[in-house]
């Protein structure tokens, strides 16, 4: 009986000895797995606020300084704790390895959490002071990141002064964690429960005056329909003489609605159409003064519907509510994942080793907390579509500029050549234009070529400068209008590569200088 006994012990105790080192296994390989993803994502995001300037503002700053903050956790301190799970809790160098990897450790998770409670207060205030946060200069914002890292510097210094004094605060000849209690209720306070508090404060806050917005913005756009449309007739005549001076009559101003905000307008540019007279003063006056020209400009209107009149205000409201969504679940994460392990240090430091945790709870709530990093560019990139797009063009390595033989369809467009609009097939510049990236090869940035220059100034906003009818009426009535001063001019003066706002009065000035200078 005792030898049957033996054997099934012996068994069973080989039976679990086997399923707690595939248990190990399978533990390692999910905590390397979620290194790996804590690496990629946060690298993944740190391109796409680099590529694309769309990403380029205040909130995206800080976002980018808290994934690099996360990118050291996951590739520095999460590596160095996985090795410590290999040994099973035993810390194999000495003490001032020990002293590097604490106070990465607790630098770089401060960092975190700081940076996520100075995220909601630049949220909150943008929201509530809007011209002010668009007035924000980069000096300010480097000062604000400035004083998350000297902060963060301060909080996690005296674990190194106190380690220094006695080595038992950190080092314990063969484990290698945290066991001064006071440090352990500081670190708690001021690492986690303030910013948690003000990470609170702030989102109810935000999501407050959010809500109150909406109200505002519908309250406008009843006060703006009530006009559906606004004409704008503009009639100039001019005359030039060295004895004659420049007229402006029958100048009809435009009038803006009294209900209807301020923004931009959509303008859809009409023709334009010139007519020239020709007038002999007396032969007594000298040759270069026996001819006067008139040139009247007249007929160039427009009309803003209550549609195109809606304020841009509405739009930002909703780009507002979208962050907002994504930070409160960040917000949520982060309070999920650290908890747990702050609240384990708050009772240990009060309470004393009577209260301690078990290893196995306390490695599972400490790598809980480093799975906040790990998780926060998943976030970004599965709820921010801008986040999102950007990463798959960086995964499937589509480069806007690179030398492609893929035409989607033709694009028309019109260059401007010896007074000439000529219509050639283009391209699809147009998907190149949205693509985020613009790069030679795979995420390497380079400039446009000089003729995509060109495509881009001459239709500016997507819109013709004017319409075949009015350039035929210029060439037929004012052939020597158009010179090439003004071809000139247009392409390097006025346009440029990022996209000029011209409106209807700008380039009928802009015409009428030009004519008059060639007369």
């Amino acid at each position: 009986m005792s030898v049957t006994w033996d054997q099934e012990g012996a068994q069973k105790l080989r039976v679990s000895s086997l399923t707690r080192e595939t248990l190990n296994i399978l533990i390692i390989v999910l905590l390397s797995l979620l290194c790996a993803v804590g690496l990629l994502g946060n690298l993944l995001v740190c391109m796409a606020i680099k590529l694309n300037r769309k990403l380029h503002n205040i909130t995206n700053y800080f976002l980018f300084s808290l994934t690099l903050t996360d990118l050291l956790v996951c590739g520095v301190v999460m590596p160095l704790s996985l090795i410590v799970e290999l040994n099973q809790g035993m810390w194999t160098w000495n003490f001032l390895m020990c002293l590097l990897y604490i106070y990465a450790d607790v630098f770089l998770c401060t960092a975190s959490i700081v940076h996520m409670s100075i995220i909601s207060i630049d949220r909150y205030l943008g929201i509530s002071k809007p011209l002010k946060a668009r007035n924000k200069s980069k000096t300010l914002m480097k000062v604000k990141l400035a004083s998350v890292w000297i902060a963060t510097i301060l909080i996690s210094c005296p674990i190194v002064i106190m380690a220094l004094i006695d080595s038992r605060n950190v080092f314990n000849g063969n484990t290698c964690r945290i066991t001064n209690r006071y440090y352990m209720i500081y670190g708690s306070i001021l690492a986690f429960l303030i910013p948690f508090l003000i990470m609170v404060v702030t989102y109810i806050r935000t999501t407050n005056l959010l809500k109150r917005q909406p109200s505002l913005i519908s309250h406008q756009r009843t006060a703006t329909n009530s006009h559906t449309e606004v004409p704008i007739i503009l009639r100039h005549n001019f005359t030039q003489s060295n004895y004659i001076p420049k007229k402006v009559q029958n100048v009809i101003p435009f009038r803006r609605n009294i209900g209807m905000t301020k923004g931009p307008l959509k303008t859809t540019l009409l023709p334009i159409y010139c007519e020239r007279r020709m007038e002999m003063l007396e032969k007594n006056r000298p040759r270069n003064l026996r001819k006067r020209t008139k040139i009247a400009v007249f007929a160039i209107g427009d009309k803003i519907t209550k549609k195109e009149a809606i304020p841009k205000r509405s739009t930002e409201l909703t780009n507002e509510h979208k962050a907002t969504r994504v930070l409160a679940i960040v917000f949520a994460c982060f309070f999920i994942c650290w908890t747990p392990f702050f609240g384990g240090n708050l009772v240990l430091g009060f309470c004393g080793k009577r209260c301690a945790l078990p290893p196995t709870i306390a490695s599972f709530f400490l790598w809980l907390g480093y799975f906040s990093s790990t998780i926060n560019p998943l976030i970004y990139t599965i709820f921010n579509r801008q986040f999102r797009r950007t990463v798959l063009e960086i995964l499937r390595c589509h480069c806007a500029y690179s030398v492609q033989n893929t035409y989607t369809s033709n694009y028309y467009w019109r260059q401007l050549h010896n007074n000439n609009w000529v219509t050639t097939d283009r391209p699809d510049l147009e998907q190149e234009r949205s693509n985020p990236l613009r790069c030679k090869g795979c995420l390497d940035e380079s400039k446009p070529s000089r003729q995509e220059q060109s495509v881009q100034s001459i239709q500016p906003d997507g819109l013709p400068l004017v319409t075949n009818r009015g350039i035929s009426l210029l060439q037929k009535n004012v052939q020597p209008a158009v010179s090439h001063h003004l071809q000139n001019k247009l392409k390097t003066k006025h346009l440029s590569w990022k996209k000029p706002r011209w409106t209807t009065t700008h380039f009928t000035e802009h015409i009428i200088e030009e004519i008059i200078f060639n007369i």
